[in-house]
């Protein structure tokens, strides 16, 4: 996945969830979306991601 275009992925705590690659900083990040939205970095470690949606 190298396009901008997000991929839904479904819900996690209630928030919609989308993948999406940040061409501009060459990473992935998932999108977390309620009344507002705000885009996640991904990184290498798996715990380390679900502290970064917990925190999101």
């Amino acid at each position: 996945m190298n396009s901008p275009d997000p991929i839904p992925l479904g819900k996690y705590r209630g928030f919609e969830t989308e993948l999406l690659f940040n061409t501009a900083e060459r990473n992935y990040e998932v999108r977390l979306k309620g009344a507002t939205s705000r885009n996640v970095p991904l990184g290498d470690d798996a715990y380390g991601n679900i502290i970064r949606l917990d925190n999101g």
